[in-house]
């Protein structure tokens, strides 16, 4: 295949027989971020025969620019996507794309790989690098014993920047700097709806307002919070249930509160 690199277009394209520039076919770069994605979701609008997306830092990226892509480019005959990064949350774009089929309760860090509901995760844990297990690095460029090591007793081997940089899992402790660990929202170990209230719950929404210029869409949530019967738990409880949430996909029905005896 014939193609030319088009620096000014950050773009390597395929050339036709007789040398002109084929705009459909070759690797296109495409800036994303806050800020930037609405600019980038006007080109994600590429059709061909075959299209491979490939979505670095993803994490990094935001949902409206991870949906766009998802949903627009489903239309061609052979659709891929890749998504690369270190796990962060499992609320940002690349914890919603690696998501387990059967949930994050049935995974942990021993793991080296699942299925999502989309594909296939590979997850690459820094404490089995060829560096790590030789005991000497081998090869440049990637984690080694010393690396591996400094970094266990500078962050600690439960750390949240410990799992996201060396692991390559979420934190079973989640975000120490939350008010709620994503641990806590996750392991509520029940994703049905409440069936029946012990009392009238109190209906109560949230919202993340978007950017004034560019970035996420305005994100609202709306719950409701009192007592229920668990029969997970075999006792009375205090939770929120989820009950319309339209720019989160698969989110759990219901999550402890704070106080909630489930929370402990």
């Amino acid at each position: 295949m014939q193609a030319k690199l088009v620096s000014s277009m950050g773009k390597i394209v395929r050339l036709n027989q007789d040398g002109k520039q084929n705009q459909l076919s070759g690797i296109a770069l495409v800036a994303g971020g806050k800020g930037q994605d609405k600019d980038a979701s006007t080109k994600i609008g590429f059709k061909n025969r075959c299209v491979i997306f490939i979505a670095d830092e993803l994490p990094l990226l935001t949902h409206s620019l991870y949906n766009t892509a998802i949903t627009n480019l489903q239309s061609n005959e052979y659709l891929q996507f890749i998504g690369i990064g270190n796990p962060t949350s499992p609320f940002d774009p690349l914890g919603v794309f690696m998501e387990p089929e059967e949930g994050w309760n049935s995974v942990n860090e021993t793991f080296d790989g699942w299925k999502t509901k989309r594909g296939y995760c590979i997850r690459f844990d820094g404490e089995k690098s060829p560096n790590v297990l030789a005991g000497r690095e081998v090869w440049k460029g990637i984690l080694s014993l010393r690396t591996v090591t400094d970094l266990r007793e500078s962050l600690g081997p439960k750390s949240p920047e410990y799992y996201r940089m060396v692991r390559g899992f979420l934190s079973p402790d989640g975000d120490a700097n939350a008010i709620y660990t994503e641990v806590e929202i996750t392991s509520s170990g029940s994703q049905q709806k409440v069936t029946t209230w012990l009392s009238s719950p109190t209906p109560i929404a949230f919202l993340d307002p978007a950017f004034s210029h560019g970035g996420d869409e305005a994100v609202a949530c709306f719950c409701r919070v009192g007592e229920y019967y668990s029969a997970i738990h075999q006792r009375n409880v205090k939770g929120i249930e989820l009950v319309y949430a339209p720019c989160i996909r698969n989110a759990p029905a219901r999550s402890p509160t704070r106080d909630s005896p489930e929370a402990e």
